[in-house]
């Protein structure tokens, strides 16, 4: 049976990331331009197309980013300390155990619905939930270490999802 221990902090653009990636998805852009398009044509009417397309260039490339940026920054400080804290991770054939100040939680693979690997990050999808957990590709010695990990967890959770 294979066992893989990690430990590690996040670091704040690694939090940022993590919580832009959570936070923003293409639907919720794509509504909030609509919205602000319709928003346009009831104030500025149909006549002035200039004023109109300014409005909308200036909603989308000024106060659409300082939003996603405010809402980032308030998700990252509403988690509080226990997001930078330092966690240890330990994956084994039957379950992740993930220990943190202390405390230990335990999850069997069938409560994950998949893991997907980005540039920067592992991130486990928790099965019903809109939660995730995301693991630093850094905290791994190697390249080939991260795909052995990845591929473990890949076959624990398919595994465990055809079994329950």
């Amino acid at each position: 049976m294979k066992t893989f221990n990690l430990e590690f902090a996040f670091e704040k653009e690694e939090l940022r990331r993590l919580v832009a990636r959570h936070l923003v998805t293409r639907g919720k852009i794509a509504l909030i331009i609509l919205l602000q398009l319709v928003a346009a044509l009831v104030v500025l009417g149909t006549k002035n197309i200039g004023a109109l397309l300014l409005g909308l260039g200036l909603c989308y490339f000024v106060i659409n980013p300082i939003g996603i940026w405010i809402a980032i920054s308030l998700a990252i400080r509403a988690a509080g300390p226990d997001l930078r804290a330092s966690r240890h991770y330990t994956f084994t054939s039957e379950q992740l155990s993930v220990t943190q100040d202390g405390s230990t939680a335990t999850n069997r693979w069938y409560l994950y619905s998949g893991v997907t690997e980005t540039k920067r990050s592992l991130i486990l999808h928790i099965r019903d939930s809109n939660r995730l957990i995301g693991i630093p590709k850094r905290i791994f010695q190697s390249p080939e270490e991260c795909a052995e990990v990845l591929a473990s967890v890949r076959s624990w959770i398919s595994a465990a999802t055809e079994s329950k």
